[in-house]
């Protein structure tokens, strides 16, 4: 890799970073989602109407 090795490692580190950071924050959120859906559904939020049944609202 001669004199750019040190560059080159250094971004596939940043990379690698910066890909392991949005899977942790990808998957703290998708738990934190499923949280607030089971609160939501435990109080018993209704769900929202499906399109089939808001295109026949009057």
């Amino acid at each position: 890799m001669g004199k750019y090795a040190y560059f080159i490692w250094a971004a596939y580190g940043v990379s690698a970073l910066v890909l392991i950071g949005l899977t942790f924050y990808i998957w703290s959120d998708l738990k934190r989602q499923a949280r607030l859906l089971r609160r939501l559904q435990d109080k018993g939020t209704p769900k929202r109407p499906s399109a089939r049944a808001m295109d026949n609202a009057p």
